[in-house]
């Protein structure tokens, strides 16, 4: 990946390689505990590495987020107002290196930078830019945990002025209202947030509390049945199908969705004690007292976590049901969302696939349609791609900066398929992926023929080896695709070869039908055609 230029190489420094890679492995750790909300085992490996690495700010948000919700409110302020401190000093320090290479190489244009010098800017440019709102939203959250509820909301209109389409800005604000119990202004707040994206499911149940609160209990159980529906596996969402199912006089019913949230947080204190509730109503005081043991118990566990005083590996918080998908569904190409939701203007066209794979010919298609796309030239033609790469330098460090993402609404980027799971994933961000797939021994050899021509060795793997990990990795990635619900259509290179109107067509139908096919079509150059034997 490094030699066919879709990565940035390691530190030359063995030690400083291993150091960082040992960084990431933690980093990424870390990440799955909060994913499996085991904030306690996070804490300490993210605490580790941004003291280690103080102006990597990501490991500070993450670890901010651990604290905050292990409720260590004043650990949280520390962090964060290190991370706003250090976030400007480090902002400070890039710009002011940048302009001194400026100043030292004022005869350079961007198509004579080495690759280390074009990394070396890219680097120092990420740098110099701060995004105030982020850094302005975890100080409203920050307010909110310290119990500052009026300031916080005072915040988060401020932010909601400025951007008044995002939808997680309306999801704090009312988040703001509910803790000043002002719930018909909350219940505004979260209306406006699903208006603006239905998909968005952390609203909803932010909408079923102020219904519950206004004892709107019908409503209720309809908010909450299409929160269900968007994300099954969300244990409020059950919980409150069931308090108000209840409420309703619904009881068998209402046992049903309680058990649910049970059995999908074994730690859900409240859903326990409804059912206890229920049991009792119901003069079953075995199960009635059964119940109760089980929210003590659960309560105990909650405590203890948070206090460190149990290793979480030891208490088994797996859901009870099976993944909403497996492995092998998802290779079935079937099984891939295929709709865009969204107006394409709003939406980030992914051009995928394998290096070698065809991508390079997916953005001259889209840009032939007339689709803007996002390329810097720096990567400039050769005789492996003589109409050009297509390429932004900025995707080969997508893992650690992936902000730029959110300005290329409405263009195309190519982005090798390995680096897929690093996009962000946020109500904000709406995707389009092209996923190009082609026979795998053509993709092994079309790399070995580039790699020669410039000279390179790539990997040491044989052709069957590599076939094999390319295989997994595409499995990979279209397992993240599918669980992720980001709209993806595959394109077969040799079907774009031998039939190039119908692939064409079929393109222009996924992303909106606005493209010019005529134009796509005469993209595929007859030479091109001995790809097919």
């Amino acid at each position: 990946m490094v030699d066919l230029g879709y990565i940035d190489k390691p530190n030359d420094n063995l030690q400083i390689a291993m150091d960082e890679t040992r960084r990431e492995l933690d980093y990424n750790l870390a990440r799955s505990y909060m994913n499996a909300m085991l904030f306690v085992k996070a804490v300490p490996l993210l605490e580790a590495i941004y003291q280690t690495w103080p102006y990597e700010h990501r490991f500070g948000v993450q670890w901010v987020r651990c604290c905050q919700n292990l409720g260590r409110i004043e650990q949280a302020r520390t962090v964060l107002d290190q991370l706003k401190e250090r976030t400007q000093e480090d902002a400070e320090k890039a710009a002011g290196e940048l302009k001194k290479w400026v100043e030292e190489h004022p005869d350079k244009k961007p198509e004579d930078l080495t690759e280390e010098e074009q990394t070396t800017v890219r680097n120092l440019k990420s740098r110099a830019q701060i995004n105030h709102m982020d850094i302005l939203r975890m100080e409203g959250v920050q307010l909110l945990a310290e119990k500052q509820y009026q300031q916080a909301l005072d915040l988060f209109k401020e932010i909601h002025k400025v951007l008044p389409g995002h939808p997680g800005t309306l999801l704090h604000l009312g988040e703001a209202c509910m803790r000043l119990r002002r719930w018909e202004q909350a219940e505004e707040a979260f209306q406006q947030a699903v208006a603006l994206d239905p998909g968005y499911v952390q609203p909803r149940p932010g909408l079923c509390r102020c219904y519950i609160h206004q004892k709107r209990y019908f409503e209720t159980i309809g908010e909450a049945k299409r929160c269900i529906g968007y994300m099954y596996q969300l244990p409020i969402a059950h919980f409150y199908h069931g308090f108000s199912l209840a409420r309703e006089g619904r009881l068998l019913r209402a046992v049903d969705s309680l058990k649910t949230a049970t059995d999908l947080n074994p730690n859900m204190v409240e859903a326990y004690r409804q059912l206890s509730y229920i049991c009792r109503h119901m003069n079953d005081l075995p199960s009635a007292n059964t119940w109760y043991r089980l929210a003590e118990n659960a309560r105990k566990r909650l405590k203890m976590l948070k206090e460190g005083a149990v290793d979480p590996s030891d208490i088994d918080l797996s859901p009870k049901r099976r993944p909403v998908l497996s492995s092998c569904d998802v290779l079935d190409d079937e099984r891939l969302p295929s709709a865009i939701e969204v107006p394409l203007s709003e939406c980030v066209v992914i051009a995928s696939g394998l290096p070698r794979s065809g991508t390079s010919m997916l953005m001259q298609l889209l840009q032939a349609g007339g689709m803007p796309i996002c390329t810097d030239g720096v990567r400039e033609r050769d005789e492996s791609n003589i109409r050009g790469y297509f390429e932004d330098e900025r995707v080969k460090t997508l893992r650690r900066d992936a902000t730029w993402l959110k300005d290329i609404g409405g263009q195309a980027v190519k982005i090798v398929a390995p680096l897929l799971p690093a996009l962000p994933l946020s109500s904000t961000m709406k995707y389009g992926v092209l996923l190009m797939e082609r026979n795998m021994q053509d993709i092994v050899s079309s790399q070995r023929k580039m790699l020669a021509a410039q000279q390179r060795k790539g990997a040491s793997k044989t052709d069957e080896n590599l076939m094999q990990l390319y295989e997994t990795r595409m499995r990979q990635v279209k397992q993240f695709l599918a669980i992720h619900r980001i709209p993806t259509l595959v394109v077969r290179y040799q079907a774009c070869l031998q039939d190039p109107l119908t692939e064409s067509e079929r393109i222009n139908t996924f992303l909106g039908g606005t493209l010019d096919v005529d134009g796509m079509m005469r993209v595929i150059e007859p030479e091109l055609q001995h790809e097919i034997n």
